[in-house]
């Protein structure tokens, strides 16, 4: 399979725009996911801090911070959704932000932010080494970084590993493929392509000066417990090196 771009990544969310939003509603599917980055960012790091939503998408959790009393940047590389996002929040007092696909330095200053939130966004990287490194430079030495990830040790995870192999394999059928849904998650698959353990992401991050709060949280053992989670939220801080 070609490796991902960015500008797919782009384009795969630009297309998610005008929906996106609803996955945070009532009985959304993403909503339980925004009260957990909530329920975390306020104990790590209370108010008032400045935060900044790295991959943004439509601006809830933006939204929502700000409403916890932070001030809040927020960026991404979908125009779309940062145009949802400025409509939808308008007055909110978000610093929204988009971002060149091809982006190799964030616009804000070294040390700027006291933490910073990525919902689902470290899957899709293309160098996410680079990324760590930028992310690190923002974030002032002890501040938070918290992150999601997917977890492969749960059994929605595995049965993608098994979708992906018979992609690979040329096991699924072409008409099958041209069934819009399914193409639509058969192209989420190839870009969500970074599929890491624990200690994996553990060294990722090491590499850009973040320390885990709780190195247990890195662990297999932990993750297995989780199975029914399909995501993992980590914690990490910004260590005094770099």
């Amino acid at each position: 399979m070609v490796a991902p771009a960015t500008k797919d990544v782009r384009t795969l969310f630009n297309d998610k725009a005008g929906s996106w939003q609803r996955k945070y509603g009532q009985n959304g599917k993403l909503s339980s996911r925004l009260e957990r980055f909530m329920a975390r960012l306020s104990e790590l790091s209370p108010p008032p801090a400045r935060i900044l939503d790295f991959g943004c998408g439509t601006g809830e959790m933006a939204a929502a911070i700000v409403g916890m009393g932070y001030e809040v940047a927020a960026c991404d590389i979908a125009e779309r959704m940062i145009e949802v996002a400025r409509s939808a929040h308008s007055g909110s007092g978000v610093e929204w932000v988009c971002l060149n696909p091809e982006w190799k330095v964030l616009p804000f200053a070294d040390s700027s932010f006291d933490g910073i939130v990525a919902s689902s966004v470290f899957e899709y990287l293309v160098d996410v080494r680079r990324v760590a490194a930028e992310l690190s430079r923002v974030l002032r030495p002890g501040g938070i970084l918290l992150l999601t990830v997917p977890n492969p040790f749960s059994y929605v995870r595995k049965l993608e590993g098994l979708l992906q192999w018979a992609i690979k394999s040329r096991w699924l059928p072409s008409p099958l493929r041209r069934v819009h849904r399914i193409d639509s998650y058969v192209t989420y698959l190839h870009l969500s392509h970074n599929r890491f353990d624990g200690s994996q992401w553990q060294s990722v991050l090491a590499a850009a000066h973040f320390e885990p709060l709780d190195e247990r949280d890195f662990s297999t053992s932990a993750w297995r417990r989780q199975a029914k989670a399909p995501l993992i939220l980590l914690a990490a801080k910004r260590g005094l090196g770099g």
